[in-house]
């Protein structure tokens, strides 16, 4: 400004529906997911930029998605409500045709490389892949009843072999 106040430069509108994750790589390339829209069935973007631009997936499906991870800007795998699965491969996703239909949503994801994972949710859902989200299994050690009827989990973290899952009721 002519006062020697400080110039701010208008950001470009970003139209994208509301958006539950962001998984940045390096300072440029980065991955976000959410809701799906008309123009952005796959409800997943990516920017090249440093998130100044944003260009939808393409896709096999149109679905919103709760939780993500992701090993690579171009490989990683997605969850949401009613038990929807699905993988992001070069830049698609594509519905996992082993998704069942289901009350329980997922709410968080982690990924470990090379093809390992874990996707938790509501009702104590605790799933497993070995074939980085193509396949999700329940673990081999049943949690106990009680846990499946009373808890929702939310968070999840992995170290190794180690896997910790919170929730509510703040557990």
């Amino acid at each position: 400004t002519e006062d020697g106040g400080q110039t701010w430069t208008e950001l470009p509108r970003l139209n994208l529906p509301r958006l539950t994750g962001v998984k940045f790589f390096d300072p440029t390339n980065g991955i976000a997911f959410g809701e799906c829209a008309p123009l952005a069935p796959a409800g997943v973007f990516t920017t090249r930029d440093g998130g100044n631009t944003w260009l939808p997936a393409a896709t096999d499906y149109s679905a919103a998605w709760l939780a993500g991870d992701f090993l690579a800007a171009d490989f990683g795998a997605l969850a949401g409500p009613a038990g929807q699965l699905a993988t992001f491969t070069r830049g698609k996703v594509t519905h996992s045709p082993l998704a069942a239909s289901s009350l329980r949503s997922f709410r968080a994801m982690r990924l470990a490389a090379p093809t390992g994972g874990w996707a938790v949710g509501d009702g104590g859902l605790v799933m497993t892949t070995h074939d980085a989200g193509r396949s999700w299994q329940t673990p081999p050690a049943d949690l106990p009843a009680f846990a499946t009827e009373s808890f929702d989990f939310h968070a999840l973290a992995v170290q190794g072999s180690h896997v910790w899952v919170a929730g509510t009721p703040g557990t």
